[in-house]
């Protein structure tokens, strides 16, 4: 029989969910931050000489994507099957695409706007992958959920360049990418049914 991501009892996705997508999704990469920014003082006051830039770059993407993961896992809970692996795969799925985006790209700055609009589609790429182990779509579902979480990924980078400097780039990083998915979400849930567990 096939199912709804969100189950045919539970309440659709609507209009407050798709918000609270969003929010807990900032909240998540502001949390995540100052997480990171406890683990590196409590680093250098263990192991002083510790390299901070070197903590940073290794922890900032699988720690923002846990966050972000236990955020969004609040509303995920209780709808969908397996959402406690969401998290997780959250975190792996932003950790590999950041990775595989670094490589491609360099980390040299400043990296030219092309590269960076691509790059981000490769991270919206690679943890939209990771999220679907989740989801578990119909094969429609599985483009639709790729191509969204690509579009948000490369919008950001189009909207916020290289930075991570200021607090309203950490915002975006949590709103962008959350609100394209809260989309694919809330009309699933509605009468589009994008995403479609497989028939059991």
């Amino acid at each position: 029989m096939s199912t709804s991501y969100l189950g045919r009892r539970s309440r659709p996705f609507g209009l407050r969910d798709y918000v609270g997508w969003i929010a807990l999704s900032v909240a998540g990469v502001l949390l995540g931050m100052a997480s990171i920014y406890v683990l590196i003082f409590a680093a250098k006051a263990l192991v002083p000489g510790t390299n901070e830039d070197r903590l940073m770059g290794s922890a900032l993407w699988p720690v923002l994507g846990a966050f972000i993961g236990a955020g969004q896992w609040l509303l995920l809970r209780g709808r969908v099957p397996r959402a406690g692996w969401w998290i997780p795969l959250t975190a792996a799925g932003l950790w590999g695409g950041t990775t595989l985006a670094f490589r491609v790209v360099g980390s040299e700055l400043p990296i030219r706007q092309l590269d960076l609009i691509l790059a981000g589609a490769g991270v919206g790429l690679c943890l939209g992958l990771a999220q679907l182990i989740v989801l578990r779509p119909s094969r429609r579902g599985l483009l639709i959920w790729l191509l969204i979480s690509a579009l948000g990924w490369l919008c950001l980078a189009a909207l916020i360049g290289q930075s991570l400097d200021r607090t309203t780039d950490l915002i975006a990083l949590g709103a962008i990418p959350a609100a394209f998915t809260g989309m694919a979400l809330a009309w699933s849930g509605d009468k589009a049914r994008l995403l479609v567990e497989a028939e059991e």
